[in-house]
């Protein structure tokens, strides 16, 4: 609850972006935790989920074309479209997840829906570190109901580290450890998958110059 503005937002913290579950580690996905947001992907969402640079959030409503998107503040939006991203953000990277739904100060402006904040992390005064994969099988997955029994492939995985900590020279420069810090996320993904697709088949009939004479084709 805000008590100095009357803005109505939602924030996802650092440590529930670690511990949720995210089709594909999309950090997009987050938006949809907060009330009032939904996803316009429908049918069109890749299989496994995916890291992509469309954001495809509604938000009360609005053009998904009107979100703003920023990273610590900087402007994160494809000029040229205005509905995808220039930077995509690794999840393990993002130490704060907010969303400005309506009523926010003017000084953020920019688009005319909503304004999709990320704060990405920073070193702390000792070194923490870790490696990563996640990984998505069709062994793991349901048959799609429209795929005739023949399971649709799928073997993806999120793979990658990260590594924080001090920057320091030993006895010259910050040896108490407070004023330089580092934060590095690399991520790597490899996807190979199969794709599900549904026809309709059109029956047309021609009758010739005899009762008995039919000609039908199928299309589709």
């Amino acid at each position: 609850m805000e008590t100095e503005t009357g803005e109505s937002s939602g924030v996802i913290s650092g440590q529930q972006v670690q511990t949720l579950l995210l089709n594909g580690r999309n950090f997009v996905g987050l938006a949809l935790l907060v009330p009032g947001v939904n996803s316009t992907s429908g049918a069109q969402s890749q299989i496994g989920g995916g890291l992509t640079f469309s954001t495809n959030i509604s938000i009360n409503g609005g053009d998904p074309q009107l979100n703003n998107t920023t990273i610590d503040g900087t402007y994160n939006m494809n000029t040229g479209a205005f509905a995808s991203l220039n930077v995509v953000t690794p999840l393990d990277s993002v130490s704060e997840f907010r969303v400005l739904k309506d009523n926010y100060s003017a000084k953020y402006g920019v688009n005319a829906s909503a304004q999709i904040q990320v704060e990405t992390k920073s070193g702390t005064q000792t070194f923490h570190g870790a490696a990563y994969d996640y990984l998505r099988n069709d062994a793991l997955d349901a048959n799609n109901f429209f795929a005739a029994g023949s399971k649709t492939p799928l073997k993806q995985n999120n793979f990658g580290f990260a590594l924080g900590g001090p920057l320091y020279i030993p006895g010259k420069y910050n040896v108490d450890r407070k004023k330089t810090f580092f934060f590095v996320n690399e991520e790597w993904r490899r996807r190979r998958s199969g794709l599900t697709l549904r026809g309709a088949m059109i029956r047309r009939c021609a009758t010739g110059t005899s009762p008995a004479v039919r000609l039908c084709v199928r299309e589709g």
